[in-house]
C-alpha cells in the first residue's frame, strides 16, 4: 500500500454548521409555528365572537336612564362568556356574550316578567339579586331564561347553556342601581281565578262538593315528574303533608297558604307546576261547536286565552258531574292528563248534559 493511500488527510471530513444558524433555524421553525397558531385562533375567534343578532322582545324600560347605566356597567367576561357586538339594529338596554364554543348569552334590561313568574315559583339569590328561571316551551328548544324580580326594573338572562357564575355578575351590576323596594309581583296562583260553578267570588261553590272530594281523593301521588304536595277543599281542610314529597328548592311552603279550594297541587324541580281543580264553572272562552280532545271518555278543552309569555296551558274536562281544570307547562305531555282523565272517570259520574257558554 503506498504512502499516499494511508495519509490521515485523505479521509473525508464532515462540515460543522454554525451553531448560530441551527439556533436561529430552531426560533424561526418555532415563530412559524406561534404566527400559525396565532393566525388560526384570530380566525376562530372572528367566527366565535362575532356580532350577535337580537330581536325585539316586550322591554318597556329598555330605553330607560337606569338601563343604560346597567348596560354600561355590565363586565366584559360574565364568567366564561365574553361579550361580543350586537348587529345593527341593537336594542336597547341589551348586550350580547358567547363563549369558547359559541353558545350565546343575552342581557336584556328593563323586560316585563313573564305571568309564569306565579305565587308558586322558585326564587332564588345570585349576586345579590332575587331570580326565577323559565324554560321555552317551544318544542326543540332548550331556551332557559332567568329573571330578575326582586325589583325595578326586571332583568332577563337568556342562554342555552350552563349560565355557570354570569347569572352572579349580573346580579352584581344589577344591585346597586335598581330599586329594591319595586319587586316584579307575582302572578296569582294558578287557577285561582277561575270562575267557579256555584260560587260568585272565587271559592266556595261546587268546589266544596262531596263529587270534588272524591275526586281529589282519586288523585294519585305522582303525575310523572310531578310530586302531589298538597290539596284542598272549600273547607279549608288541608291533607296530611307527611305523606306526600318534599318541595322544590326555593319553594316555600308558605306559597301553599294560597291555594285555591278543590285544588291539588303538584310540583317538580326547575319544571313549572302543576295544578288542577274542581267544581269550575265552564270557561268564557268556550263556544257550543268549540274544537275538544278526546281523552278515553272525557272531552277536554283548551283555552285559548293564555296571558302574556305564558307557557302553561289551561285545559278543561267536560261530559261529567262537575268540570275539572287543568293548569300545566304545555311541556307536561300526555302522561298528565292521562292521569287525570283516568281520576275523572274513576271518580265522577258522566252527563249527557252539554254545559252552556259562559255569560259575557
Amino acid at each position: 500500500m503506498s504512502d499516499e493511500a494511508s495519509s490521515p488527510d485523505s479521509t473525508p471530513r464532515a462540515v460543522d454548521t454554525p451553531r448560530y444558524l441551527i439556533i436561529l433555524s430552531t426560533v424561526l421553525a418555532v415563530a412559524l409555528i406561534i404566527a400559525v397558531i396565532t393566525a388560526a385562533k384570530i380566525t376562530v375567534d372572528r367566527k366565535v365572537y362575532a356580532p350577535m343578532a337580537m330581536g325585539p322582545v316586550d322591554a318597556p324600560e329598555a330605553s330607560s336612564q337606569v338601563c343604560a347605566d346597567f348596560v354600561d356597567r355590565l363586565p366584559g367576561d360574565l364568567g366564561r362568556f365574553r361579550a361580543v357586538e350586537l348587529r345593527e339594529p341593537a336594542p336597547s338596554g341589551a348586550a350580547g356574550y358567547r363563549d369558547s364554543s359559541g353558545a350565546e348569552l343575552s342581557v336584556r334590561c328593563g323586560v316585563n316578567v313573564p305571568d309564569q313568574y306565579t305565587v308558586l315559583s322558585p326564587v332564588f339569590s345570585a349576586g345579590e339579586v332575587r331570580w326565577t328561571a323559565v324554560s321555552d316551551a317551544t318544542p326543540g328548544s332548550d331556551l332557559r331564561t332567568w329573571y330578575a324580580v326582586g325589583g325595578s326594573p326586571a332583568v332577563a338572562v337568556t342562554t342555552s347553556a350552563d349560565v355557570g357564575g354570569a347569572l352572579g355578575a349580573v346580579g352584581s351590576a344589577l344591585s346597586s342601581i335598581y330599586d329594591a323596594n319595586s319587586p316584579a309581583k307575582p302572578a296569582p296562583y294558578p287557577l285561582s281565578d277561575a270562575p267557579v260553578a256555584g260560587g260568585s267570588d272565587g271559592s266556595g261553590g261546587e268546589t266544596d262538593s262531596p263529587a270534588c272530594r272524591k275526586f281529589l281523593d282519586s288523585l294519585p301521588t305522582a303525575l310523572g315528574s310531578w310530586r302531589l304536595v298538597h290539596t284542598s277543599t272549600g273547607s279549608g281542610r288541608l291533607s296530611d303533608q307527611a305523606k306526600f314529597g318534599s318541595l322544590p328548592e326555593d319553594v316555600s311552603r308558605s306559597a301553599l297558604d294560597k291555594a285555591p279550594s278543590g285544588s291539588a297541587t303538584y310540583l317538580a324541580d326547575d319544571r313549572e307546576p302543576v295544578v288542577i281543580r274542581c267544581g269550575l264553572a265552564i270557561p268564557k272562552s268556550y263556544a257550543p261547536g268549540a274544537q275538544l280532545t278526546q281523552v278515553d271518555d272525557v272531552p277536554w278543552f283548551s283555552d285559548p286565552s293564555l296571558s302574556r309569555g305564558s307557557t302553561m296551558g289551561h285545559w278543561y274536562a267536560l261530559g261529567h258531574e262537575q268540570i275539572v281544570g287543568l293548569a300545566m307547562p304545555q311541556s307536561a305531555g300526555d302522561e298528565v292528563i292521562a292521569s287525570v282523565t283516568s281520576a275523572i272517570s274513576s271518580s265522577l259520574k258522566k252527563t249527557e248534559k252539554q254545559p252552556a257558554p259562559a255569560q259575557q
